[in-house]
C-alpha cells in the first residue's frame, strides 16, 4: 500500500519541482550591456546511446529566452564547439576574449526523457546544468 501512495506523490513532487524550476529569471543583477556567448550545451546520452540535435536544441531555446529578456546573447556556431562534447572551457576563454565576449554560457542536457507526444500529448522532459563564467577572470559567476 505504501509503495502505492509513494510513487503518486514523488511523481507530483517532480511536477511542482519542475513547474516552480521552468523557466528563466533575468534579475536585476543580470548585467544587460554585457556580450554572451552561449555554447552548445552537451548532448544527453543513455546507456552509451547519445542522443544528437537535443543539446544544440536547448542552446537554441535558451539563448532566445535570454534575448528576450534584452541579454546580447550569440550562440556560438564554430566547429570547434559542438554538443557532442563537453565545452573546453579554457577553449571557449580564448574564443571569447579573442572576439570580445564579457560572459561564456555552456551546460550540458543532464537527463532526457522522450515521452510519445502524439498519442498521449504528455511533453518531453529535461533535466539542465548551466554555467556562466566571466571572461575577464574565468570563475563562475552563476551555476
Amino acid at each position: 500500500m505504501k509503495t502505492r501512495l509513494l510513487w503518486p506523490s514523488v511523481f507530483l513532487l517532480m511536477i511542482f519541482l519542475i513547474g516552480g524550476c521552468a523557466g528563466i529569471s533575468a534579475d536585476s543583477t543580470a548585467d544587460i550591456t554585457a556580450k554572451y556567448y552561449v555554447f552548445p550545451f552537451r548532448n544527453p546520452s543513455y546507456q552509451h546511446r547519445d542522443f544528437s540535435g537535443v543539446g544544440m536544441r536547448f542552446t537554441n531555446a535558451f539563448a532566445a529566452a535570454c534575448a528576450q529578456h534584452s541579454l546580447d546573447v550569440t550562440v556560438v556556431t564554430d566547429d570547434q564547439f559542438d554538443s557532442s562534447k563537453n565545452t573546453n572551457v579554457q577553449d571557449a576563454l580564448t574564443y571569447a576574449t579573442d572576439t570580445g565576449a564579457d560572459y561564456i554560457i555552456y551546460g550540458y542536457v543532464t537527463k532526457w526523457v522522450d515521452k510519445p507526444t502524439l498519442l498521449t500529448s504528455e511533453r518531453d522532459f529535461a533535466g539542465l546544468s548551466i554555467f556562466v563564467r566571466s571572461v575577464e577572470s574565468g570563475e563562475v559567476v552563476f551555476s
